[in-house]
């Protein structure tokens, strides 16, 4: 971009207020990190030309956007009335993980508080950085990139409902300690409901795929059950009596449940030792799989196994090899699914739930598999109290993010 073309596009983009050009920043695509905290409209100008010259963006391109957003100059006054969106609910509800965050938007019927096309689109983002400084900057710029690609403007939108992976206090909207994701003591809920002049809500990640469970999915038949997902790690969302429990704050902590208290127990990311998510979450399974194939290469035994890179192996890796039948995949799912078993039994012997709701990524994979649904009921059974064993071990219906993103925004609905 030559000099002159480049000052006649900044003389353009100073006319902007700071809602268009956030708007063409969103549709830009320029990434959330290279604006700078609280920049004024001339700085965020500078950073927005940039990118565009870094990028290589066309600038046939770049003059069309513009001069769409400054034609709309005259509009941007037309805003539904506030009882008219709250009236509406369209709530944007966003699942933050630690390999990915989802987001969309949902709209709720007023009089049954049924959800309309959920969600109008999951949009995918990239992943927040592990100890992201700027967490809250990030998830505004997320809210601003799905109301825009769902077609609506920020005014519309009713309230905001994010889903967080780690320990969150509900009431005060503070993550309070997320392992993988490296953070602590973020004011989320405050912070982003002063960016976003919106009311935001947040909540653990699997309370909110609970809340979902609860209104729309297996759990609409229980007062009493427990969701439990297997992930990065494993967290549960517990519902008695048809509410959802937070305890004193952080309840349903129950990775953290110890299954193992010798000296040689794993060490957890919480730097306890003997967790139960240390055993049978994504990143247990990963490492109990690095072992198993150094093993199968040592002696060269007859494996898929040996084919695998050791410091890559991945779940699906294992899942693959297991729908080929390898017997040395099969040893290992049956150490998992013995681990898995041992800390829902845990779980049963203290809560006594109708059933408990399995969900998550893992859970995803392996619960495709009958044998290994077999071997969880299995273990178990031989774990668990005969008066307490009636418990119902059920798979999510909901597939990928949805129950997360339904559920962050069904925290929306309460006043």
């Amino acid at each position: 971009m030559s000099t002159a073309i480049r000052n006649v596009m900044l003389d353009k983009l100073k006319t902007l207020n700071s809602t268009q050009i956030d708007e063409l920043i969103f549709r830009y695509a320029v990434p959330a990190n290279l604006i700078p905290r609280e920049a004024n409209i001339i700085s965020k100008a500078l950073v927005f030309i940039r990118y565009a010259e870094q990028e290589d963006k066309k600038l046939s391109k770049l003059s069309y956007m513009l001069d769409e957003i400054l034609g709309q100059k005259s509009q941007l006054q037309s805003y539904p009335s506030r009882q008219d969106v709250v009236n509406k609910k369209l709530i944007v509800g966003i699942d933050v993980g630690t390999a990915k965050i989802a987001s969309g938007v949902i709209e709720f019927n007023e009089t049954t508080m049924g959800y309309n096309e959920f969600p109008r689109k999951i949009i995918e983002h990239n992943n927040i950085a592990i100890g992201e400084p700027n967490l809250v900057d990030r998830l505004a710029f997320i809210v601003k990139e799905t109301v825009y690609h769902s077609g609506l403007e920020l005014n519309d939108i009713y309230r905001v409902g994010i889903g967080l992976p780690g320990q969150v206090d509900y009431n005060l909207g503070l993550l309070k300690y997320a392992p993988g994701l490296r953070l602590r003591d973020i004011q989320v809920s405050q912070k982003l409901r002063r960016k976003l002049k919106i009311d935001v809500r947040c909540d653990n990640d699997v309370n909110c795929s609970t809340l979902a469970e609860l209104k729309y999915g297996y759990g609409k038949q229980f007062s009493n059950f427990v969701c439990v997902f297997v992930g990065f790690g494993i967290g549960a969302g517990i519902v008695h009596n048809s509410s959802l429990v937070h305890g004193d704050a952080f309840a349903g902590e129950v990775g953290h449940i110890k299954i193992d208290c010798s000296d040689s127990a794993r060490l957890c990311t919480c730097e306890s030792r003997g967790c139960f998510e240390e055993y049978a979450s994504a990143r247990a399974i990963k490492e109990f799989a690095s072992t198993k194939i150094r093993y199968v290469k040592e002696r060269k035994i007859d494996s898929l196994l040996m084919s695998m890179d050791a410091d890559s192996v991945t779940p699906e890796d294992i899942v693959s090899a297991l729908e080929k039948g390898d017997l040395i995949a099969l040893e290992l799912a049956e150490q998992i699914a013995k681990y898995l078993a041992l800390g829902l039994s845990n779980i049963v012997h203290v809560i006594h739930p109708k059933a408990i709701i399995l969900g998550g990524g893992i859970i995803d994979g392996f619960y495709n598999l009958d044998f290994f649904v077999s071997l969880v009921a299995k273990f178990f059974k031989e774990n668990t109290l005969n008066a307490l064993s009636n418990t119902q071990l059920l798979r999510t219906e909901f597939e990928g993010k949805t129950a997360s993103i339904l559920g962050a925004s069904l925290l929306c609905l309460d006043e």
